[in-house]
Protein backbone atom coordinates (compact mmCIF):
# COMPACT_ATOMS: atom_id res chain seq x y z
CA UNK A 1 0.00 0.00 0.00
CA UNK A 2 1.49 3.35 -1.08
CA UNK A 3 0.21 6.14 1.18
CA UNK A 4 0.85 9.76 2.09
CA UNK A 5 0.28 11.18 5.58
CA UNK A 6 -1.94 14.19 6.22
CA UNK A 7 1.13 16.05 7.52
CA UNK A 8 3.07 15.51 4.30
CA UNK A 9 0.05 16.44 2.17
CA UNK A 10 -0.38 19.66 4.14
CA UNK A 11 3.30 20.50 3.61
CA UNK A 12 2.98 19.92 -0.13
CA UNK A 13 -0.12 22.13 -0.35
CA UNK A 14 1.53 24.90 1.68
CA UNK A 15 4.65 24.81 -0.48
CA UNK A 16 2.59 25.23 -3.65
CA UNK A 17 3.73 21.92 -5.13
CA UNK A 18 1.73 20.91 -8.17
CA UNK A 19 -0.29 17.81 -7.43
CA UNK A 20 -3.77 16.48 -8.07
CA UNK A 21 -5.92 15.76 -5.02
CA UNK A 22 -8.51 13.31 -6.27
CA UNK A 23 -11.50 12.83 -3.97
CA UNK A 24 -12.97 9.46 -4.89
CA UNK A 25 -16.08 9.60 -2.70
CA UNK A 26 -19.57 10.02 -4.10
CA UNK A 27 -20.64 13.56 -5.15
CA UNK A 28 -22.91 14.14 -2.15
CA UNK A 29 -20.05 13.29 0.21
CA UNK A 30 -17.71 15.58 -1.67
CA UNK A 31 -20.17 18.48 -1.70
CA UNK A 32 -20.65 18.23 2.05
CA UNK A 33 -16.95 18.44 2.88
CA UNK A 34 -13.69 18.21 0.96
CA UNK A 35 -10.11 19.45 0.78
CA UNK A 36 -9.90 22.84 -0.89
CA UNK A 37 -8.65 22.50 -4.46
CA UNK A 38 -9.48 18.80 -4.79
CA UNK A 39 -11.49 17.38 -7.68
CA UNK A 40 -14.21 14.76 -7.40
CA UNK A 41 -14.00 11.50 -9.35
CA UNK A 42 -15.91 8.66 -7.64
CA UNK A 43 -14.08 5.34 -7.45
CA UNK A 44 -17.22 3.73 -8.90
CA UNK A 45 -16.46 5.60 -12.16
CA UNK A 46 -12.86 4.40 -12.16
CA UNK A 47 -14.03 0.81 -11.69
CA UNK A 48 -16.33 1.01 -14.72
CA UNK A 49 -14.78 -0.93 -17.58
CA UNK A 50 -15.56 1.68 -20.25
CA UNK A 51 -14.50 4.76 -18.26
CA UNK A 52 -11.67 6.80 -19.80
CA UNK A 53 -9.16 8.14 -17.28
CA UNK A 54 -7.74 11.53 -18.27
CA UNK A 55 -5.46 12.92 -15.56
CA UNK A 56 -2.04 14.63 -15.85
CA UNK A 57 0.78 12.09 -15.67
CA UNK A 58 3.42 14.71 -14.88
CA UNK A 59 1.89 15.49 -11.43
CA UNK A 60 1.65 13.33 -8.34
CA UNK A 61 -1.92 12.25 -7.61
CA UNK A 62 -3.27 11.84 -4.08
CA UNK A 63 -6.49 9.87 -3.76
CA UNK A 64 -8.82 10.73 -0.87
CA UNK A 65 -11.91 9.17 0.69
CA UNK A 66 -13.44 9.05 4.17
CA UNK A 67 -11.08 6.54 5.80
CA UNK A 68 -8.57 5.48 3.16
CA UNK A 69 -10.21 2.28 1.85
CA UNK A 70 -11.84 3.49 -1.36
CA UNK A 71 -8.85 5.74 -2.05
CA UNK A 72 -6.57 2.69 -1.92
CA UNK A 73 -8.76 0.95 -4.50
CA UNK A 74 -8.56 4.06 -6.69
CA UNK A 75 -4.79 4.21 -6.17
CA UNK A 76 -4.34 0.65 -7.45
CA UNK A 77 -6.48 1.32 -10.53
CA UNK A 78 -4.61 4.52 -11.39
CA UNK A 79 -1.21 2.91 -10.76
CA UNK A 80 -2.12 0.20 -13.27
CA UNK A 81 -2.65 2.98 -15.83
CA UNK A 82 0.81 4.41 -15.21
CA UNK A 83 0.00 7.23 -12.80
CA UNK A 84 2.22 8.34 -9.89
CA UNK A 85 -0.33 8.05 -7.12
CA UNK A 86 -0.60 7.70 -3.36
CA UNK A 87 -3.61 7.26 -1.08
CA UNK A 88 -4.21 9.64 1.85
CA UNK A 89 -3.64 7.64 5.02
CA UNK A 90 -6.74 7.83 7.24
CA UNK A 91 -8.70 9.84 4.69
CA UNK A 92 -10.84 12.85 5.55
CA UNK A 93 -11.27 11.69 9.15
CA UNK A 94 -7.51 12.03 9.65
CA UNK A 95 -7.41 15.29 7.64
CA UNK A 96 -9.78 16.64 10.28
CA UNK A 97 -6.85 16.66 12.73
CA UNK A 98 -4.45 18.86 10.76
CA UNK A 99 -3.60 22.19 12.40
CA UNK A 100 -1.95 25.53 11.73
CA UNK A 101 -0.62 27.83 14.45
CA UNK A 102 -0.45 31.62 14.15
CA UNK A 103 0.69 34.13 16.77
CA UNK A 104 -1.84 36.99 16.68
CA UNK A 105 0.21 39.03 19.11
CA UNK A 106 2.63 38.24 21.90
CA UNK A 107 1.09 35.62 24.15
CA UNK A 108 -1.95 34.94 21.90
CA UNK A 109 -1.81 31.96 19.53
CA UNK A 110 -4.63 31.05 17.14
CA UNK A 111 -4.93 27.30 16.48
CA UNK A 112 -6.58 26.64 13.14
CA UNK A 113 -8.17 23.29 12.42
CA UNK A 114 -7.61 23.20 8.70
CA UNK A 115 -10.11 20.53 7.67
CA UNK A 116 -13.04 21.59 9.84
CA UNK A 117 -12.68 25.34 10.19
CA UNK A 118 -12.59 25.34 14.00
CA UNK A 119 -10.51 27.96 15.80
CA UNK A 120 -9.23 27.81 19.35
CA UNK A 121 -6.82 30.00 21.26
CA UNK A 122 -3.85 29.59 23.54
CA UNK A 123 -3.08 32.55 25.81
CA UNK A 124 0.16 32.66 27.79
CA UNK A 125 1.20 35.02 30.60
CA UNK A 126 4.11 34.50 33.02
CA UNK A 127 4.34 30.76 32.31
CA UNK A 128 0.61 30.21 32.83
CA UNK A 129 -1.69 29.42 29.92
CA UNK A 130 -5.40 29.18 29.22
CA UNK A 131 -7.19 27.65 26.23
CA UNK A 132 -10.37 29.15 24.79
CA UNK A 133 -12.77 26.73 23.03
CA UNK A 134 -10.45 23.69 23.20
CA UNK A 135 -10.84 20.89 20.67
CA UNK A 136 -10.53 17.20 21.53
CA UNK A 137 -6.88 16.85 20.38
CA UNK A 138 -5.53 18.62 23.47
CA UNK A 139 -1.99 17.29 22.87
CA UNK A 140 -1.50 20.09 20.34
CA UNK A 141 -1.79 22.65 23.13
CA UNK A 142 0.68 20.76 25.30
CA UNK A 143 3.18 20.92 22.43
CA UNK A 144 2.57 24.61 21.72
CA UNK A 145 2.65 25.81 25.32
CA UNK A 146 6.33 24.79 25.75
CA UNK A 147 7.40 25.55 29.35
CA UNK A 148 4.16 27.18 30.47
CA UNK A 149 1.51 25.33 32.47
CA UNK A 150 -2.08 25.12 31.22
CA UNK A 151 -4.10 26.28 34.22
CA UNK A 152 -7.56 26.65 32.66
CA UNK A 153 -9.69 25.69 29.66
CA UNK A 154 -12.69 27.81 28.77
CA UNK A 155 -15.70 27.12 26.57
CA UNK A 156 -17.59 30.13 25.24
CA UNK A 157 -20.80 28.06 25.03
CA UNK A 158 -22.16 24.51 24.74
CA UNK A 159 -20.70 23.37 21.43
CA UNK A 160 -22.91 21.23 19.19
CA UNK A 161 -20.81 21.13 16.01
CA UNK A 162 -17.52 19.89 17.42
CA UNK A 163 -16.25 17.93 20.39
CA UNK A 164 -14.82 20.01 23.21
CA UNK A 165 -11.57 19.03 24.92
CA UNK A 166 -10.36 18.92 28.52
CA UNK A 167 -6.87 19.13 30.00
CA UNK A 168 -6.10 17.10 33.16
CA UNK A 169 -5.39 19.23 36.26
CA UNK A 170 -6.59 22.42 34.53
CA UNK A 171 -9.71 24.24 35.74
CA UNK A 172 -12.64 24.06 33.37
CA UNK A 173 -14.82 27.17 32.96
CA UNK A 174 -18.10 27.15 31.03
CA UNK A 175 -21.57 28.76 31.15
CA UNK A 176 -24.31 27.13 33.21
CA UNK A 177 -25.84 25.63 30.03
CA UNK A 178 -22.98 23.09 29.95
CA UNK A 179 -23.68 20.08 32.16
CA UNK A 180 -21.08 18.18 34.17
CA UNK A 181 -18.44 19.36 36.61
CA UNK A 182 -17.01 22.81 35.91
CA UNK A 183 -16.77 26.31 37.29
CA UNK A 184 -19.79 28.24 36.04
CA UNK A 185 -18.85 31.50 34.32
CA UNK A 186 -21.20 34.49 34.51
CA UNK A 187 -21.41 37.95 33.01
CA UNK A 188 -18.62 40.15 34.36
CA UNK A 189 -16.55 37.31 35.84
CA UNK A 190 -12.77 37.65 35.67
CA UNK A 191 -10.42 34.74 34.96
CA UNK A 192 -6.84 35.47 36.02
CA UNK A 193 -3.69 33.73 34.76
CA UNK A 194 -0.13 34.95 35.13
CA UNK A 195 -0.47 38.73 35.19
CA UNK A 196 -3.33 38.73 32.66
CA UNK A 197 -7.12 38.92 33.00
CA UNK A 198 -10.00 37.69 30.85
CA UNK A 199 -13.43 39.24 31.37
CA UNK A 200 -16.61 37.33 30.50
CA UNK A 201 -19.40 39.18 28.69
CA UNK A 202 -22.82 37.55 28.38
CA UNK A 203 -23.70 37.19 24.68
CA UNK A 204 -26.94 35.15 24.32
CA UNK A 205 -28.14 34.40 20.80
CA UNK A 206 -26.17 31.50 19.34
CA UNK A 207 -27.04 29.73 22.59
CA UNK A 208 -28.79 31.22 25.60
CA UNK A 209 -25.63 30.95 27.69
CA UNK A 210 -23.07 32.10 25.11
CA UNK A 211 -20.19 34.23 26.40
CA UNK A 212 -17.52 36.29 24.71
CA UNK A 213 -14.27 37.19 26.44
CA UNK A 214 -12.50 40.52 26.51
CA UNK A 215 -8.70 40.46 26.73
CA UNK A 216 -6.69 43.65 26.27
CA UNK A 217 -7.51 44.76 22.69
CA UNK A 218 -9.10 41.40 21.73
CA UNK A 219 -12.61 40.00 21.81
CA UNK A 220 -12.86 36.20 21.71
CA UNK A 221 -16.33 35.77 20.23
CA UNK A 222 -16.90 32.01 20.02
CA UNK A 223 -19.83 31.37 17.65
CA UNK A 224 -21.39 34.81 18.18
CA UNK A 225 -19.35 36.84 15.67
CA UNK A 226 -17.20 35.46 12.86
CA UNK A 227 -14.66 37.25 10.67
CA UNK A 228 -17.22 37.83 7.92
CA UNK A 229 -20.63 37.27 9.50
CA UNK A 230 -22.36 36.10 12.69
CA UNK A 231 -23.45 32.76 14.11
CA UNK A 232 -26.93 31.31 14.07
CA UNK A 233 -29.22 30.28 16.91
CA UNK A 234 -28.88 26.60 17.72
CA UNK A 235 -31.76 24.49 16.42
CA UNK A 236 -33.31 23.95 19.86
CA UNK A 237 -34.16 27.66 20.18
CA UNK A 238 -37.29 29.32 18.69
CA UNK A 239 -35.79 31.26 15.80
CA UNK A 240 -37.65 34.57 16.13
CA UNK A 241 -37.01 34.92 19.86
CA UNK A 242 -33.38 33.82 19.56
CA UNK A 243 -32.71 36.14 16.61
CA UNK A 244 -34.19 39.09 18.55
CA UNK A 245 -31.93 38.25 21.50
CA UNK A 246 -28.98 37.87 19.13
CA UNK A 247 -29.66 41.35 17.73
CA UNK A 248 -29.67 42.88 21.22
CA UNK A 249 -26.37 41.13 21.98
CA UNK A 250 -24.77 42.54 18.84
CA UNK A 251 -25.91 46.06 19.73
CA UNK A 252 -24.31 45.66 23.17
CA UNK A 253 -21.04 44.43 21.70
CA UNK A 254 -21.04 47.15 19.04
CA UNK A 255 -20.77 49.72 21.84
CA UNK A 256 -17.23 48.49 22.51
CA UNK A 257 -14.27 50.02 20.66
CA UNK A 258 -14.37 49.59 16.88
CA UNK A 259 -10.65 48.77 16.89
CA UNK A 260 -11.06 45.68 19.03
CA UNK A 261 -9.73 42.59 17.25
CA UNK A 262 -12.40 39.92 16.79
CA UNK A 263 -11.11 36.34 17.12
CA UNK A 264 -13.95 33.91 16.32
CA UNK A 265 -14.51 30.23 17.06
CA UNK A 266 -14.83 29.18 13.40
CA UNK A 267 -13.82 30.29 9.94
CA UNK A 268 -15.02 29.46 6.45
CA UNK A 269 -12.41 27.08 5.01
CA UNK A 270 -13.25 28.42 1.53
CA UNK A 271 -12.58 32.12 2.25
CA UNK A 272 -10.06 31.57 5.08
CA UNK A 273 -10.98 34.84 6.83
CA UNK A 274 -9.57 34.44 10.32
CA UNK A 275 -9.43 37.85 11.97
CA UNK A 276 -11.46 41.07 11.76
CA UNK A 277 -12.28 44.12 13.87
CA UNK A 278 -15.49 44.93 15.66
CA UNK A 279 -15.90 48.05 13.53
CA UNK A 280 -15.82 46.03 10.30
CA UNK A 281 -18.53 43.69 11.59
CA UNK A 282 -20.60 46.64 12.79
CA UNK A 283 -20.65 48.05 9.24
CA UNK A 284 -22.16 44.78 7.98
CA UNK A 285 -25.10 44.91 10.39
CA UNK A 286 -26.78 48.31 10.20
CA UNK A 287 -30.24 46.74 9.76
CA UNK A 288 -33.17 47.11 12.14
CA UNK A 289 -34.16 44.35 14.55
CA UNK A 290 -37.04 43.20 12.34
CA UNK A 291 -34.77 43.20 9.28
CA UNK A 292 -32.17 41.20 11.20
CA UNK A 293 -34.76 38.59 12.25
CA UNK A 294 -35.91 38.20 8.64
CA UNK A 295 -32.31 38.01 7.42
CA UNK A 296 -31.54 35.31 9.98
CA UNK A 297 -34.68 33.31 9.13
CA UNK A 298 -33.83 33.24 5.40
CA UNK A 299 -30.29 32.01 6.01
CA UNK A 300 -30.69 29.50 8.79
CA UNK A 301 -28.64 26.38 8.11
CA UNK A 302 -29.83 22.91 9.21
CA UNK A 303 -27.90 21.43 12.11
CA UNK A 304 -25.68 18.44 11.26
CA UNK A 305 -26.90 14.88 11.76
CA UNK A 306 -24.55 14.42 14.71
CA UNK A 307 -25.86 17.51 16.53
CA UNK A 308 -27.51 15.64 19.41
CA UNK A 309 -24.63 13.19 19.86
CA UNK A 310 -21.99 15.94 20.06
CA UNK A 311 -24.21 17.88 22.43
CA UNK A 312 -24.61 14.83 24.67
CA UNK A 313 -20.86 14.19 24.70
CA UNK A 314 -20.05 17.80 25.54
CA UNK A 315 -22.64 17.62 28.32
CA UNK A 316 -20.75 14.63 29.81
CA UNK A 317 -23.66 12.28 29.07
CA UNK A 318 -21.70 10.01 26.69
CA UNK A 319 -18.32 8.34 27.04
CA UNK A 320 -16.51 7.47 23.80
CA UNK A 321 -13.15 6.15 22.67
CA UNK A 322 -10.65 8.34 20.85
CA UNK A 323 -11.54 6.61 17.57
CA UNK A 324 -15.26 7.23 18.13
CA UNK A 325 -14.58 10.89 18.91
CA UNK A 326 -12.60 11.25 15.67
CA UNK A 327 -15.50 9.78 13.69
CA UNK A 328 -18.08 11.93 15.47
CA UNK A 329 -16.08 15.10 14.95
CA UNK A 330 -15.50 14.63 11.20
CA UNK A 331 -17.01 17.20 8.85
CA UNK A 332 -17.10 20.94 8.37
CA UNK A 333 -18.68 23.48 10.74
CA UNK A 334 -22.26 24.67 10.29
CA UNK A 335 -22.54 27.64 12.66
CA UNK A 336 -22.03 30.63 10.38
CA UNK A 337 -24.90 32.55 8.74
CA UNK A 338 -24.25 34.42 5.46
Amino acid sequence: MKTISTKELKQKIDSGEQLVILDVREPHEYMNWHIDGSINLPVSNLMHRGFRIELPKDHEIVTVCAHGYRSETARRILAEHGYNVRSLDGGMVEWNSVYDFSEIQEGVVQIRRVGKGCLSYLLISNNEAVIIDPIADTEIYQEAVKDAKIVAVIDTHLHTDHVSGRVPDAKYFAPAEVAGEHEIIKDGDIIKFGTARLMAIAAPGHTLGSMVYSFENILFTGDTIFADSVGQPDIDQPLRDAAATFFDTLQKLFRLHDEMIVLPGHYDIRTKLLVTTLGEIKQMFTMSKDEFIMWMAKRRIPEPDNFETIKSFNNSVLVMSRKEIRELDAGTNTSVVK
